[in-house]
This record gives structure tokens, C-alpha cells and sequence, in this order.
């Protein structure tokens, strides 16, 4: 996808992932490591669907626990079960892209968000169990950009993809409320996306 829709924008992943725990700070909202490294994998997927780049650099690697950026991991593995923080405080400037992934995922556990990347070709693709590979942009670009994955669900039968309309409204249009279940795409909304996805 060449033409982004709500403009590009790149920073260092350890920039995106202060102003994630800031914003979590803010809304009383406690996440784990990796939680955090799976709302990080969703901001840089919806990122490229929706703003045309991908939010930070480096990108991540298939491990057995998931989606792990190996700067983060870095960072903050020692935080592991524990809610992570920042040693400053941090500003949460506003962001509608990472409030958007908050409000969509941040309610699910770490083994809930695990479990939903996991049954996705992006990890089942990379992961090999003798070490962390790295996963292709484009893997992960096809895994967000794809709607014929929409509907998919993991065992309890909650869809990934299912939160993503709700998403794109809240960055268009700015929403503020966030629905108690997600909202069906309109044809309008369906063939915006199906357009910026070819272009």
C-alpha cells in the first residue's frame, strides 16, 4: 500500500512504547510486559493499514511466547507478570492511534493477545522453536491488510480483526465513545479500505 490514509509517521520503538505506558498510566490501565509487546504488534499493523507506514522501527521476532521487539524486551523483560513502568514521567501526549489499540485490546489478558497472534500466519510462518526470527514487514503488513482474515477467531471465538472498523472510526473522525461490541462496517467504510489497501 503506497498512499496512507491518515498520514505517515516513524519513530524509535522505544519511543512508541513510553507514550504506550503513558497512555495506560493515564486510563488506570495496568499491562504486563507481554501485553505490552502485543499492543505494540497491533499499533505497528493497524499503523500501516490505516497511516500507510509503520509506526516505529525495529520490527519484531516470532518467539515461543509470542510477538517480541527485541528493543523492548531489552527494555522491559524484567518487568515480566509485573504491570510495566516508566522510571520518568512521561507526558501521555495524545495519540488517537494508541488509544484506538487500548481501548480495543487492552482488556485482554497477556495469554488472550498470545493466543491471537499466534494462530496467525505471521508467527506460524516465522516462529522456530531453535530461535527468534524475524519477521518480514511484509508478513505482518498482509496479516492487518487482509480482509479475508477479518472473521477469523481463536477458540472462544473472538474474532482479531473483530474491533477493526471500530478502530478506523476513531482515528477518522476523532470518536470518543467506544462501543460495548463492535459495530458493522458500512459499504462506504468497506470499499474506502478495500481502495486504500490496492493503491
Amino acid at each position: 500500500m503506497n498512499a496512507p490514509i491518515f498520514g505517515p509517521i516513524m519513530e524509535h520503538v522505544i519511543q512508541t512504547t513510553e507514550l504506550m505506558i503513558a497512555k495506560c498510566r493515564k486510563h488506570d490501565l495496568a499491562v504486563n510486559y507481554f501485553q505490552l509487546q502485543s499492543l505494540l504488534f497491533f499499533v505497528q499493523g493497524w499503523s500501516k493499514v490505516l497511516q500507510g507506514e509503520f509506526r516505529f522501527h525495529p520490527g519484531f521476532e516470532a518467539w515461543d511466547c509470542g510477538v517480541i521487539n527485541p528493543w523492548v524486551n531489552d527494555e522491559f523483560k524484567f518487568f515480566g507478570n509485573d504491570p510495566v513502568t516508566l522510571k520518568t514521567n512521561f507526558p501521555p501526549q495524545g495519540d488517537i492511534l494508541i488509544r484506538a489499540i487500548l481501548q480495543a485490546y487492552g482488556r485482554y489478558s497477556a495469554a488472550d493477545l498470545m493466543a491471537l497472534i499466534k494462530q496467525e500466519a505471521v508467527w506460524q510462518n516465522h516462529y522456530c522453536p531453535a530461535g527468534q526470527t524475524p519477521i518480514a514487514d511484509d508478513e505482518i503488513e498482509r496479516t492487518f491488510a487482509n480482509p479475508a482474515i477479518f472473521t477469523r477467531t481463536d477458540g472462544n471465538g473472538f474474532r482479531i480483526h473483530a474491533h477493526f472498523f471500530d478502530i478506523y472510526r476513531q482515528i477518522k473522525y476523532g470518536m470518543k465513545e467506544w462501543p460495548d461490541a463492535p459495530a458493522p462496517a458500512s459499504a462506504d467504510e468497506i470499499a474506502e479500505l478495500e481502495a486504500a489497501i490496492a493503491a
